[in-house]
C-alpha cells in the first residue's frame, strides 16, 4: 500500500496567521487551540494546496489576510509549503504562493491592482499549474485525495450519485441475472424483459420500469374514455320498436317490383318520334350546360387563387410589420428611460469627482497636547496620505464613469435609439403601403368573384336553344294522356312508399352498426385490461427484483465496513423503491443518518469509511479531523490522523506528536 504522509507545514500570511510551522514528522499529531486561534485555518492551508479549495467548502475561498474592516491587506505574498513522506521514503514538497500584481499606466506614478497571481513550486522548482496538479494527481487522484484526508467528504460533501458509484466499483456491483438467480419468483421477468421482436436482447429493469409506467398510463387514459364512448354510441340508436329487418327488406323488394312494372308500362306507351328527339336534345344540352359551368368554375377559382395568395402574403407582411414596430417601441423605450438613468448618474458622478478634486488637505500642523508645531516629516506623512486617498477615490469614480456612464456610452445608446426610431418609421410606412395594397387588390378582385356561368354568352346561347325546343313542344302534337299522367302519379307514390321503407332500414343498419361499435369496444376493455394486469404483474416483477437487489448489494457492501452502513434504495411513499445512497450510523436506538448524528458518530463514520477506501484502493493520505475535542475515542485508522482541538487554555497553537 502506498501512503503520502504530511512532515511540515508552513504558513506564510495566510488567513490571518502570519507564520507558522507545524511539523508532525509523518506521525499522528494534534493542534490544540482556543476558538479562532486558527486550527481551521491550518485545515483550510492543507486543503488549498492540495485542492484550490477551503476545507470548508467555502465559495471563493481566499488565503487572503483581512484587515478590521474585512478587506484584503495588501502587497503580500500569501504561501502554504506542504513536505510529505511518500511510502517509499522519498521526501516531496509541494508550495502554492499567491501575489498581487499592481501595474502603474503609462503617464501615472499610482500603481493599480491587475489581479493575483499565483505560482507554483515542486522541491523549490518552479512548474506550471497542469504540472502541479499532474504531480499530486500521479500521487493520488484528486477526488480521492479529497475523500481521504477528509472524513466528511464522502458522507457529506460529496453527491450521493458519486458515492454510490464509488461502493459499488470498491465492493463489487452484482449483474441482473444475479439478481434473477437469487430468487425462483423472479425467473418469470425475463419474460417481461425481454424486448420484442428479438431473442436474447433485454431491457434493463429500470428501462422496463419506464416502458410499462407509460404504457399503464396511456392504457388507464384510453379504459376510462371507453365508458363515454359506449354510451355515446348507445345514444347514437334510434328507437326501432316494432320493427323487423326481414320484414322491411320484403317489403322494398315488392314495393320496387310494383314500381318497375309501372314504368315499363309508362315506357311502353307511344309517344311521337318528334317528342323524344326533342326530348334528347334537351337533355343533351342540360348536359353541355353543367360541364360548361363546371368548367367555368374550375377556371374562375384558377384565376382568383394567385391574386387571392397574393392579398395573403400582403397580410401577412402587414402583420410581421406590426409586430416588428411594437418590439421597435418598446426598445425604444426602454433605451431611452436607460439612457436618462446613465445621464443622471454621469452628473451624480461628475459631481462626486469635483468634490473630491476640490478638497484640500486640512490636517492639524500642531500637536493638540503640547502644542507645538508638528514635525514636518509627520504632516508631510499625513498630507501624502490624504493626497493618495484623494487620488484613489478620482481614480475609482473616473473609472466608474468609463465603466457605466461614458460619453461614449450614451453616443452609443443614442445611436441605438436613433436607428431603432428609423427603424420604426420605416415599419409604420411599410404597414400604410400594405394597408394601401391590399385594399387595391381587393377592389380589383371584387369584379372576378361576382361573376357567374349565366352571365356568360355560352350559357346565353344554350338558354336560347333551350326556349326555342320548348317552345316547339309546347305547340308540337304531344302525348298528354291521362293514362301516361295516371302511371307516373302511381310511379311516385311507390317511390315515397319505398323511400319510408328504406328510412326505416337506414334506422335498423344505424342500430347494427352501433351495437358493432359497442361490442368492438367492450372487447378493447378487455384486451386492455388484459394488457394492464399484465404490465402490473411485470412491475410487481420488477420491485420483487429490486428489493431482492437491495438486499444482495446490502449484504455485499456492509460486510465491507465494521460499523458504517449504506441505505442504497428508500422506499416512497407510493411504496415504490428509489435508488440512494445514505451513510447510516449505529446508535443504541438503531441505524440514524449521518446528517442527523452528533458530531462523534459523525467523525468516526467519517474514519471508518476513509480507512476502508484506503485499503481498497491501497494508498493512504494525511487525515485532518476538525472538532476532534468531541470524540472520547477516534477509529484508529491506517492512516496519518491530525487532529483539531479546541482548547481553552491555548490561546496560540499548540501541536502535540502522538
Amino acid at each position: 500500500m502506498s501512503s503520502m504522509k504530511l512532515k511540515k507545514l508552513v504558513l506564510q500570511n495566510f488567513q490571518g496567521i502570519k507564520s507558522l510551522e507545524f511539523e508532525p514528522d509523518g506521525a499522528d499529531a494534534s493542534l490544540y487551540g482556543t476558538n479562532g486561534s486558527g486550527k481551521t485555518t491550518v485545515y483550510n492551508a492543507l486543503t488549498w494546496l492540495l485542492f484550490d479549495k477551503a476545507s470548508t467548502g467555502e465559495k471563493g475561498f481566499s488565503p487572503k489576510t483581512k484587515d478590521e474592516n474585512g478587506e484584503d491587506i495588501h502587497y503580500r505574498n500569501n504561501r502554504v509549503d506542504g513536505t510529505f513522506i511518500l511510502d517509499d521514503g522519498a521526501i516531496i514538497t509541494f508550495s502554492k504562493d499567491l501575489h498581487e500584481n499592481w501595474v502603474k499606466k503609462r503617464g501615472s506614478n499610482i500603481e493599480e491592482f491587475s489581479g493575483n497571481k499565483t505560482d507554483y513550486f515542486i522541491d523549490g522548482v518552479p512548474t506550471t499549474k497542469t504540472d502541479y496538479e499532474a504531480r499530486l494527481a500521479e500521487i493520488c487522484p484528486t477526488e480521492m485525495a479529497q475523500i481521504l484526508t477528509q472524513p466528511e467528504y464522502f458522507p457529506e460533501a460529496m453527491p450521493w450519485q458519486n458515492r454510490r458509484k464509488i461502493l459499488l466499483e470498491a465492493c463489487g456491483d452484482i449483474t441482473e441475472f444475479d439478481v434473477i438467480n437469487s430468487s425462483s419468483e423472479l425467473s418469470g421477468i425475463t419474460m417481461f424483459l425481454l424486448k420484442p421482436g428479438t431473442n436474447g436482447q433485454f431491457y434493463s429493469v429500470e428501462d422496463y420500469q419506464k416502458i410499462a409506467a407509460a404504457k399503464k398510463k396511456d392504457i388507464n387514459a384510453r379504459i376510462d374514455q371507453i365508458p363515454a364512448r359506449i354510451d355515446e354510441a348507445a345514444k347514437a340508436m334510434p328507437d326501432i320498436t316494432g320493427l323487423d329487418e326481414a320484414e322491411v327488406k320484403e317489403k322494398i323488394a315488392t314495393l320496387q317490383s310494383e314500381r318497375e312494372a309501372a314504368a315499363e308500362e309508362k315506357a311502353n306507351l307511344s309517344q311521337s318520334d318528334a317528342e323524344q328527339t326533342m326530348r334528347r336534345q334537351l337533355a343533351e344540352i342540360n348536359t353541355a350546360i353543367a360541364e360548361g359551368r363546371a368548367k367555368f368554375n374550375e377556371g374562375k377559382s384558377a384565376s382568383l387563387s394567385a391574386e387571392r395568395g397574393r392579398i395573403a402574403e400582403l397580410r401577412n407582411q402587414r402583420q410581421t410589420a406590426s409586430y416588428q414596430l411594437q418590439a421597435v417601441k418598446s426598445a425604444i423605450s426602454r433605451a431611452k428611460n436607460e439612457l436618462a438613468d446613465i445621464k443622471q448618474r454621469r452628473e451624480r458622478l461628475s459631481a462626486e469627482y469635483k468634490s473630491i478634486k476640490e478638497s484640500e488637505w486640512s490636517g492639524d500642523t500642531v500637536c493638540q497636547y503640547c502644542g507645538q508645531s508638528l514635525p514636518a516629516d509627520s504632516i508631510e506623512q499625513s498630507r501624502a496620505k490624504f493626497n493618495l486617498h484623494k487620488s484613489n477615490e478620482m481614480e475609482r469614480i473616473r473609472t466608474k464613469i468609463e465603466a457605466e456612464c461614458s460619453k461614449a456610452i450614451i453616443a452609443e445608446l443614442e445611436q441605438v435609439i436613433g436607428a431603432d426610431t428609423k427603424t420604426e418609421n420605416d415599419l409604420a410606412t411599410k404597414i400604410q403601403q400594405c394597408d394601401a395594397d391590399i385594399e387595391t387588390a381587393t377592389e380589383q378582385i371584387r369584379p372576378k368573384e361576382q361573376e357567374t356561368y349565366e352571365s356568360t354568352e355560352e350559357y346565353r346561347e344554350y338558354a336560347a336553344q333551350i326556349a326555342e325546343i320548348q317552345k316547339k313542344m309546347s305547340i308540337g302534337n304531344i302525348d298528354t294522356s291521362e293514362s301516361k299522367r295516371a302511371l307516373q302519379a302511381k310511379i311516385d307514390g311507390l317511390q315515397e312508399r319505398i323511400s319510408a321503407e328504406q328510412q326505416k332500414l337506414l334506422l335498423l343498419q344505424t342500430v347494427s352498426q352501433q351495437q358493432k361499435r359497442i361490442d368492438e369496444l367492450e372487447a378493447e376493455k378487455k384486451k386492455l385490461n388484459a394488457e394492464y394486469e399484465q404490465l402490473t404483474q411485470g412491475l410487481y416483477l420488477c420491485e420483487e427484483f429490486i428489493k431482492a437487489k437491495v438486499r444482495l448489494l446490502d449484504e455485499k457492501i456492509n460486510e465491507k465496513f465494521k460499523s458504517v452502513k449504506f441505505r442504497l434504495f428508500k422506499t416512497q411513499i407510493n411504496g415504490g423503491i428509489q435508488e440512494d445512497c445514505e451513510v447510516m450510523i449505529p446508535t443504541p436506538n438503531g441505524l440514524v443518518p449521518y446528517s442527523t448524528a452528533n458530531n462523534a458518530a459523525r467523525i468516526n463514520a467519517g474514519l471508518e469509511i476513509i480507512d476502508t477506501l484506503a485499503r481498497h484502493w491501497g494508498i493512504t493520505m494525511p487525515v485532518f479531523v476538525d472538532n476532534a475535542e468531541s470524540v472520547v475515542k477516534l477509529n484508529k485508522i491506517g492512516s496519518q490522523v491530525i487532529r483539531l482541538v479546541v482548547s481553552e487554555q491555548d490561546e496560540t497553537l499548540r501541536m502535540g506528536v502522538e
